[in-house]
């Protein structure tokens, strides 16, 4: 009876340690820190990069939300929300560009106007993965992170500006790619 228990006691332990190495295998993320509350590095990264942002698109998220050990969830959310201020419909690029810089409400058909349709149909894009971020839950999120990690980065690199100033504009691999030669062409640079 006392060897039965001990291969019952057994068994159940091999089987809660073989389903907790099933499921970081299965959410296919670094297991450092999932025992320990640790960021995955991937947050780590994302959540550093962020932190650049305190103070400009993100002043509000920070101080609401400032953390220490931020979850993916908390990454994303703050991710999104900086993605909402610079490529959302009411953006530093679709808004404030167009709007402030460009006066394209009183001059539609300039180059740098029809630019700035050319750019939102790219932004649609990261439209879609602002998307799929809102919809994900919390077990999603790491995984998520994993999955777009490259992409989000490329978003930070080309998208965002230092500042949301023209200056800041004028030094963002978008503006070079899709803005710089029709401001040129208008006589605006």
């Amino acid at each position: 009876m006392v060897q039965w228990k001990s291969a019952a006691i057994s068994l159940a332990l091999a089987g809660v340690v073989g389903g907790g190495g099933w499921y970081v295998w299965q959410a296919k993320q670094d297991p450092a820190g999932l025992a320990t509350g640790r960021a995955s590095p991937k947050t780590s990264q994302l959540w550093g990069r962020l932190q650049g942002y305190k103070e400009s698109y993100l002043r509000r998220y920070f101080m609401a939300f400032e953390k220490e050990a931020p979850t993916p969830t908390d990454a994303l959310e703050a991710f999104n929300e900086l993605a909402y201020q610079v490529t959302g419909p009411g953006g530093f690029w679709r808004k404030e560009v167009p709007n402030r810089w460009l006066g394209c409400k009183n001059q539609p058909e300039s180059a740098s106007c029809g630019a700035i349709d050319v750019m939102s149909e790219e932004m649609g894009r990261w439209d879609t993965l602002q998307e799929q971020i809102v919809s994900l839950g919390e077990p999603d999120a790491g995984r998520f992170l994993d999955e777009h990690a490259a992409e989000i980065t490329t978003y930070l690199d080309t998208m965002v500006p230092e500042e949301p100033s023209s200056a800041g504009m004028q030094k963002t691999p978008l503006f070079e790619k899709h803005l710089k030669a029709a401001m040129q062409s208008d006589g605006m640079l």
